[in-house]
């Protein structure tokens, strides 16, 4: 491998790798590094430049010891992603890709979840619906509704609190964009801990596969 293509390589989806080597080797501040790109590399060092596009700045990183050839650099890379992401509490892998629900298991909690929702926006309704159509009484029917709307009510607190406390701080870990965090939130205060199951999934095999890809 040259340096080109390792360059080429860094350059391509890994800036929020580029932005924790400025940061944490070049003891740049977190708000100054954007837009960071690798200039050169060479085996003693590689430079990356950040800022705007007018006036861009240049860190340069020493590498621990001179390398040899280029086969190592990646290797070297890796572990050097996996430090200055740990210092700042984030992973070297960032989640541009939420996971959905696949299983039969999760469409069937989807149907009962709408169910729920029905009944506490339209509980009039559901309550007419049991009576006429499955002859349910109304004291009956209105009973069920009460206990249907305390379920969801508890879910709804309870999952507030997973995606609080839970799922927030995973979030910030893995750096997952913005749209991609609104869809999370939805998804885990309809699911909670199934979708935060999913996710953590998600997450640990797509980091050991992206840890896999740079030191091949």
């Amino acid at each position: 491998m040259s340096s080109k293509q390792i360059i080429d390589y860094l350059n391509n989806g890994h800036q929020h790798n580029l932005e924790d080597f400025v940061v944490v080797y070049g003891k740049q501040n977190t708000s100054d590094v954007t837009h960071p790109k690798v200039e050169k590399l060479n085996l003693k060092s590689m430079t990356i430049s950040f800022g705007p596009a007018v006036g861009r700045k240049l860190s340069n990183l020493n590498f621990a010891e001179p390398l040899k050839n280029y086969d190592g650099v990646k290797s070297i890379i890796k572990d050097m992603a996996t430090q200055a992401a740990g210092k700042r509490g984030l992973s070297s892998y960032r989640l541009t890709e939420v996971p959905l629900p696949a299983k039969a298991t999760e469409f069937a909690y989807y149907a009962a979840f709408s169910i729920m929702v029905l009944v506490v926006f339209l509980p009039l309704k559901v309550i007419d619906l049991l009576h006429n159509v499955f002859g349910v009484t109304q004291n009956t029917a209105t009973i069920i509704i009460q206990v249907i709307t305390w379920i969801a009510n508890t879910l709804f607190v309870m999952h507030s609190t997973q995606t609080a406390m839970t799922l927030n701080p995973q979030l910030t870990k893995y750096r997952v964009p913005i749209l991609q965090r609104v869809l999370c939130y939805i998804l885990c205060l309809a699911e909670g801990s199934f979708f935060i199951s999913r996710f953590e999934s998600k997450c640990k095999g797509g980091e050991k596969s992206f840890l896999s890809k740079l030191s091949d």
